[in-house]
């Protein structure tokens, strides 16, 4: 089992923006996949102490093998 810890946005600055054509390049995103695409982010606030960033969350693989 695999295991990483992610950090999470601050909820008091939560904001989710439409992202751009531009970005659809840069992020490598196949012809298929292109449409409306939301990306969420944080400027940050004394809650977070100005990172954006409150908190972790664990992320986990297991192999069947």
């Amino acid at each position: 089992m695999a295991q990483r810890l992610v950090r999470l946005i601050c909820p008091a600055v939560l904001k989710t923006e439409v992202c751009p054509p531009r970005t659809w390049h840069s992020s490598r995103v196949t012809w298929r996949e292109r449409g409306p695409r939301q990306a969420v982010g944080g400027r940050g606030c004394r809650h977070c102490q100005g990172t954006g960033y409150r908190g972790r969350q664990g992320v986990f693989e297991m192999d069947a093998g």
